[in-house]
């Protein structure tokens, strides 16, 4: 094949990559992608512990709302997020929270997580979901998002460590 060619098909790939990475690779995932609308029913989180224990979120919470963050062991922004979270837990002794490991990386990695974030302050549960059935089901599509659910319907969801904290007041 001639020199110019080969630049030629090799240019015209370099821009098609450099579309696509700008296009969707430039775009955080949840801009790109629906949460569940506020009023819709509440999909249930039925979970493990990182210590095997099996925990019926809606049943545990008794009627109260639930706060349900879901986080990534490897996500800078969920690290960032742990002083609101525990704001959250302290301000608001009323709203059951709960935290899902969204990506899989299993009980250890959510115990280290929990100890090199200061996370021991929550006191929350954190569950794992290694099949990522919740994390569909809630349409989870980046770290962290959370939703918080009252009455068994989505009140309110929010993506980003900056707008969690906002959720409670909704």
């Amino acid at each position: 094949m001639r020199l110019w060619l080969r630049i030629a098909v090799l240019s015209i790939a370099g821009l098609f990559l450099a579309g696509f990475m700008v296009v969707y690779v430039g775009m955080p995932l949840w801009a790109r992608h629906e949460l569940l609308p506020a009023g819709s029913p509440a999909p249930s989180v039925r979970l493990s512990d990182t210590g095997g224990k099996t925990v019926d979120v809606f049943a545990v919470a008794d009627g109260r709302p639930v706060l349900i963050n879901f986080f990534d062991t490897e996500c800078p922004e969920c690290r960032t997020e742990v002083p609101t979270l525990c704001r959250v837990v302290r301000d608001h002794p009323e709203i059951y929270i709960v935290g899902v490991e969204s990506a899989g990386h299993g009980a250890v990695a959510v115990n280290s997580f929990r100890r090199a974030n200061g996370q021991g302050c929550l006191g929350i549960p954190l569950l794992l979901d290694p099949g990522h059935r919740v994390t569909d089901a809630y349409q989870v599509a980046g770290t962290p998002t959370a939703y918080l659910v009252k009455n068994g319907r989505i009140s309110a969801s929010a993506v980003g460590a900056d707008e969690i904290g906002a959720l409670v007041g909704k």
